[in-house]
């Protein structure tokens, strides 16, 4: 009688584990990222939870792995190398990282740390692998909030609709900067209406469709770029029939929440529209083309992942740790400001604020100075902000810092600040008019920034200079320095602005030089 023969253990493959101690590798590679790189995260995630703008940047993460998923034979049938030149991508991409975190750029910070994470893919899996997968990983940066600069020229260019399909419909309009008047009455396109939403939405959802449904790059790009126009001048006819509702309705309609609603359906609208017309067009799915199931793929041997986890570790870790050494820094001390009126000038007298009603609003709390001075029917003043250590929130560039708010001020901006001569001692600066809400004042601010000895009015300027300053051992300080004047009953803006020029050469001397002296102390 034969004896029945065992089965043999069948064995797990080895290309099998070489894949899982791998991908454990690079989890646990991005895990130390996510830690060491925590900060710009975090400030991530949480305008993902607060801002409507930025709300879909939450999702982006897991379409990101759905994508992955879906590339995942394309990608599993590519030889794994080793990519070494890939710690240089990793290197470049932390030193862009530091320079950021150091000058409190976070939507830089925030870019930075997305392409070290592809960098680290690429490290370890290599460019055979990444090349299969580039767009799923490259559609991670739409997770990053950005493009806050572009909300002034959007206002500007809804403005600008608005008031000429106004006009257009035969309905008379009086413009006033972003403001307009007709008979049912009055309207500010503020940041909420400048469309932001819509195309930063629009490019997300435009992108992954392109990607979806196109197969060639042109298509792709034509499809962007045609929901972008489509956003833009969507947002225009959104803002312009909100306006026509509540005017034909006696100011009845779209004023409260169904302002947003008409708006949002809209937007669903269009979206849709567009969608169906690109399906159109649509081009079928690629063939898995090249893919060999039945040999092999070349994986990394354990001694290689070895020399990749250490090196970049390396590459991931001197950043940060560059960064709170450079940072840690005293706080400088306040400047001691003491201008008299008799410094101006024999004619003028220190006054009270004759627009106490209006206070620069600066986000981090930073020490305040101010002066008020009067001769006969001209007034003269300035406003500094002093920051002594300047961090991220706590800065002299930041979004939250405003002359004056969109909404429930006596005062509101006229136009978009401009560059224009400013002093003989100070001559770059940003002009703004502001006009009071409930009458015909007016009010010409000039406004600069001191960073670390420099003047300028170049925001990018201001934190390379605030770099320069903590790499000679000054620490990091700034200030926004603010002139302004009224605009008189018998002048008109150009009248006032002459004087302003003329008459605040001495001011901003005596402001420029008592900031210097901090760095002497």
């Amino acid at each position: 009688m034969n004896k029945p023969e065992l089965a043999e253990p069948t064995a797990v493959p080895s290309r099998l584990s070489a894949e899982g101690l791998t991908a454990f590798v690079v989890c646990g590679m991005i895990g130390v990222l996510l830690l060491a790189y925590r900060e710009p995260v975090l400030a991530m995630v949480h305008l993902w939870r607060t801002s409507d703008t930025y709300a879909h940047g939450a999702l982006i993460p897991f379409v990101t792995i759905y994508l992955l998923y879906q590339n995942r034979n394309q990608f599993f049938a590519r030889d794994a190398r080793i990519f070494w030149p890939a710690l240089l991508a990793v290197l470049g991409s932390g030193a862009l990282w530091a320079g950021a975190a150091l000058a409190d750029i976070e939507v830089i910070q925030q870019l930075a740390v997305v392409a070290i994470l592809l960098g680290l893919v690429l490290l370890f899996y290599g460019t055979a692998r990444v090349t299969t997968v580039i767009f799923p990983l490259c559609f991670l940066f739409l997770a990053v909030p950005m493009g806050d600069g572009l909300i002034p020229p959007l206002v500007e260019m809804t403005a600008d609709f608005v008031v000429a399909a106004l006009r257009w419909s035969g309905i008379p309009v009086y413009r006033d900067g972003t403001s307009f008047v007709i008979p049912s009455g009055s309207w500010s396109v503020v940041s909420g209406c400048s469309g932001m939403r819509y195309l930063m939405a629009t490019i997300t959802v435009g992108m992954l469709f392109a990607y979806l449904n196109y197969r060639s790059i042109g298509r792709r790009i034509l499809f962007v770029a045609v929901a972008m126009v489509v956003a833009i001048v969507g947002n225009w006819l959104r803002a312009y029939a909100i306006v026509m509702i509540a005017h034909l309705s006696d100011m009845k309609l779209a004023l409260g929440v169904d302002h947003l609603i008409y708006g949002w359906v809209f937007f669903g609208i269009l979206i849709f529209i567009l969608m169906s017309v690109g399906m159109m067009w649509s081009e079928p799915p690629a063939a898995d083309a090249g893919i060999n199931r039945a040999r092999h793929p070349i994986r990394p041997t354990p001694a290689a992942l070895f020399g990749a986890v250490l090196l970049g570790a390396i590459s991931l870790l001197v950043w940060p740790l560059f960064v709170q050494h450079l940072s840690n820094v005293a706080e400088v001390s306040p400047p001691s400001i003491a201008i008299a009126a008799q410094d101006l000038g024999p004619e003028w007298r220190a006054s009270t604020p004759v627009v106490d009603e209006w206070k620069p609003y600066y986000a981090g709390d930073p020490v305040r100075a101010s002066g008020n001075y009067s001769s006969g029917e001209h007034h003269l003043g300035w406003d500094v902000a002093w920051y002594g250590a300047q961090r991220q929130g706590v800065e002299v560039i930041n979004a939250a810092n405003h002359l004056v708010a969109e909404k429930a001020e006596p005062w509101r901006l006229k136009d978009a600040p401009e560059s224009t001569m400013g002093p003989a001692s100070n001559p770059n600066v940003t002009e703004s008019i502001l006009r009071e809400r409930a009458g015909d004042g007016q009010l010409i601010v000039w406004q600069w920034y001191w960073v670390g000895g420099h003047t300028t009015t170049n925001r990018l300027l201001s934190k390379l200079y605030e770099l320069n300053s903590l790499f000679h051992g000054h620490g990091n300080p700034g200030a926004s320095v603010l002139v302004f004047t009224l605009v008189g009953a018998r002048e008109d803006l150009d009248q006032a602005r002459h004087r302003l020029r003329t008459q605040s050469d001495r001011l901003a001397q005596a402001l420029n030089a008592a900031l210097d002296r901090t760095l002497s102390k």
